[in-house]
């Protein structure tokens, strides 16, 4: 994803221009996907108009498990902002593991002892600060 200043008709721009063409191009020679649905993604505070330079691009496969919308709040900026989610489900359940075998635990001890010592330490009413 990005501002890529680069108008076409393919994104949903009014209008194409060398610089969209190239990106067409770019398009077509990587095998990618546009997400862009046409909304517009700019607008130019001086003239009040809206165009879609900012584009965005996918692997096919990851295409049909995307979905790509338009925030309509300007945030402060002149670009609205993009929002890309994914319909896949997040694995909540996953057990999470760790290759705990794989740790150097005398560097960890090492770097523990020397940070973790009482000239570095705040000992409060609550909790424990290191600096």
């Amino acid at each position: 994803m990005g501002d890529f200043n680069a108008h076409s008709q393919t994104w949903g721009c009014r209008d194409n221009n060398r610089h969209g063409k190239l990106i067409e191009d770019f398009i077509l020679k990587q095998n990618l996907s546009i997400l862009n649905t046409g909304t517009s993604t700019y607008f130019h505070p001086g003239s009040g108009s809206l165009s879609a330079i900012d584009l965005s691009l996918s692997d096919p496969s990851l295409f049909l498990d995307l979905s790509w919308s338009v925030y309509d709040d300007l945030c402060g900026s002149d670009h609205f902002p993009v929002l890309v989610r994914s319909s896949q489900k997040d694995n909540c359940n996953a057990v999470p593991t760790w290759k705990l075998d794989r740790a150097d635990w005398h560097a960890f001890s090492d770097a523990c002892s020397k940070q973790l010592t009482i000239e570095n330490t705040d000992v409060g009413h609550d909790s424990i600060v290191f600096h």
